[in-house]
């Protein structure tokens, strides 16, 4: 706000408005004055005319006024924002009243400001009226501005003055205890559980013609007892009870009631053992469904799965699979659990040499043979793999159209230790027909973990010539 322009006339009161708002003044006879009208003899409004965006004041000036109480009406200018602020004051003498400071034009009053003007003395802010009604709190309307009472004829009737307030007195006789009822406001879930926090609301009425309510107290555990002074939430999953009562001004107590909170935020937690994330079945092997779910503030309401826990699994024919379970809690909460295997078709290997020498430098083959009716040719060959070990070389054969051979280096399987039978898996893909066939085999061989320390086989199997190696196959077979 920039500074308002100095006015000052002795025995006179001076209404100042900075824009973008009209003002009008009502004088404590009725009298008006505004941009409009002025029937208060002497008084002059200056600056109403300029535009609402201009740095100009308005400014009614009441010369001799009447002692009272003075109504000042405030009205936005056109085209003025609502989130224009305006600022307004009344001086008398050396005494300026702040009636408004950097308001917002779209918040000005429906009620007038209201200022007592005294004969003589400071001038003071008040609540002007004009009927009872205009006025709260047991204030009463007296010359125009709302005070507290003096005396009981200053009430209505059946009213008496308390402590300057209009006040309707407690009947004679009150043994009636109040009554509370609570409310509960939450995402609502299954079984009178909520999903979320809890907004809890207590309210109390007295009986017709009582003493009316004094006050409200809760308690969440039993024991700490809490006045209510507004709704409160409640956060903590599981069950809450909470106690209520209410007492009256007579002092009549109510009987405590009760009421459960129940809340259940979390999911079900599940747990998928069989068939297990990532795990490999070969073709019709037999696998039963094995899985569970737990809740431990509701409880698990619903379990359903791809087939009934302990129904078998279907892995009747060679692909990736999909298997989910989805369990709901007794609040309503669902979760869903999935879990990804494959069922790969069985092929029979064998691996020359018969000891490998994880220490060594040397290679070893692996010989897979497929059922009839697939052909190695059709191998992508990237996928052989022998432990976690890439394949460094495939052969195939037209004597054999299923058989393929594939060369590892022994020094690159991984998590293998020496033992006399370690079983050794080999594992491998196959496009055909625009489908992939993925095929799995072991065998069991020595592993040795020694330097220096030959095997009593080829060492090589990488410079061998491809009959050669198939060569190896058909004579130890």
């Amino acid at each position: 706000m920039n500074g308002h322009c100095s006015i000052f006339i002795p025995t006179s009161i001076v209404v100042t408005a900075h824009s973008p708002v009209f003002i009008a003044v009502t004088d404590p006879a009725g009298n008006f004055i505004s941009k409009d009208v002025n029937e208060i003899p002497g008084a002059a409004y200056v600056g109403w005319n300029t535009p609402w965006d201009t740095d100009v004041e308005g400014v009614i000036t009441i010369p001799d006024p009447l002692p009272g109480v003075y109504r000042v009406s405030v009205s936005p200018k056109l085209g003025a924002p609502s989130d224009a602020t305006y600022a307004l004051t009344m001086t008398r003498d050396d005494v300026t009243l702040n009636l408004a400071t950097d308001a917002p034009v779209g918040l000005i009053p429906s009620t007038p400001y209201g200022v007592q003007v005294p004969e003589s003395g400071p001038i003071t802010t008040v609540t002007p009226c004009t009927t009872p009604a205009d006025c709260t709190g047991g204030q009463v309307c007296t010359e125009g501005a709302c005070g507290p009472c003096t005396s009981d004829t200053d009430c209505a009737a059946g009213q008496v003055c308390l402590s300057g307030a209009c006040t309707t007195p407690p009947p004679e006789t009150d043994t009636t205890p109040p009554q509370t009822t609570i409310d509960l406001t939450g995402i609502a879930g299954n079984n009178g559980w909520f999903t979320s926090d809890v907004t809890v609301s207590l309210s109390s009425t007295d009986n017709p013609g009582g003493s009316g309510v004094a006050s409200t107290e809760y308690s969440l555990d039993g024991t700490t007892w809490i006045p209510y002074t507004g709704p409160f939430t409640i956060s903590t999953e599981g069950t809450t009870m909470v106690s209520f009562y209410s007492t009256d001004v007579a002092g009549n107590v109510e009987a405590t009631e009760q009421q459960a909170v129940s809340i259940d935020r979390s999911l079900p937690q599940i747990t998928i053992t069989s068939p297990a994330d990532g795990a490999r079945f070969g073709l019709n092997d037999p696998i039963t469904a094995d899985y569970s779910a737990v809740d431990s503030i509701s409880g698990i309401d619903v379990v359903t799965g791809t087939v009934p826990d302990g129904d078998a699994v279907n892995t009747a024919a060679p692909g990736s699979y999909s298997f989910y379970v989805t369990a709901t809690d007794k609040a309503g909460n669902t979760a869903t659990r999935w879990s990804f295997f494959t069922v790969y078709i069985p092929a029979k290997v064998t691996i020359y040499p018969r000891v490998i020498n994880l220490a060594g430098t040397g290679s070893f083959i692996a010989f897979g043979e497929m059922p009839r009716g697939y052909r190695a040719t059709d191998i992508v060959k990237t996928s052989v793999q022998c432990e976690g070990a890439s394949a460094k070389r495939v052969i195939t054969t037209r004597v054999i159209p299923q058989l393929l051979g594939a060369v590892f280096r022994s020094s690159e399987l991984e998590g293998v230790q020496p033992g006399d039978k370690v079983v050794l898996t080999v594992s491998w893909n196959l496009f055909s027909n625009d489908r992939t066939y993925e095929f799995q085999g072991s065998d069991t061989v020595r592993v040795i973990g020694k330097e220096g320390v030959a095997t009593g086989e080829i060492q090589n199997w990488m410079a061998l010539p491809d009959a050669d190696l198939f060569a190896k196959y058909r004579a130890g077979s």
